[in-house]
């Protein structure tokens, strides 16, 4: 059997041409921006923007569905690698420095050697990405 692919939830649903919450978000301002005052209007906007909410809900249901059947893995599902691949970014980055600061805040600095002290162990495949400009302390 083939490795799952990893895909995010945005990714997996373009795929399959499914609604997010940026359709639900477009259509909110579009009809903030444009509303003309009829009561048929309002019907209509309201019955599409839960049409909308409706879909994007389901869209959630079943992309954790498929990440629980194991036909796609979340690459966001472990917080700690996604934050040592975030803070090994460039440090004026404003996300890099806030990646880092939870980590520190965590208990996680770089070591001379590259190695992360004080704090729990991180996890191999993370270990492959140590987080390099951390601020001594």
């Amino acid at each position: 059997m083939l490795d799952a692919p990893k895909l995010t939830l945005a990714q997996w649903a373009r795929q399959k041409g499914l609604v997010l919450s940026d359709a639900v978000d477009a259509h909110i301002h579009a009809g903030l921006r444009s509303a003309p005052r009829t009561k048929t209007f309002r019907r209509w906007y309201f019955a599409e923007l839960t049409r909308l909410q409706d879909l994007r809900d389901q869209t959630l249901e079943m992309y954790r569905a498929a990440v629980e059947r194991g036909e796609v893995v979340n690459p966001d599902s472990n917080r700690l690698e996604r934050l040592v691949r975030t803070a090994s970014g460039h440090p004026d980055n404003p996300s890099v420095q806030a990646a880092r600061r939870i980590l520190e805040g965590m208990g996680y600095q770089e070591g001379g050697s590259g190695s992360v002290l004080p704090g729990p162990q991180l996890p191999a495949a993370a270990a492959t990405h140590l987080v390099s400009g951390l601020p001594e302390n």
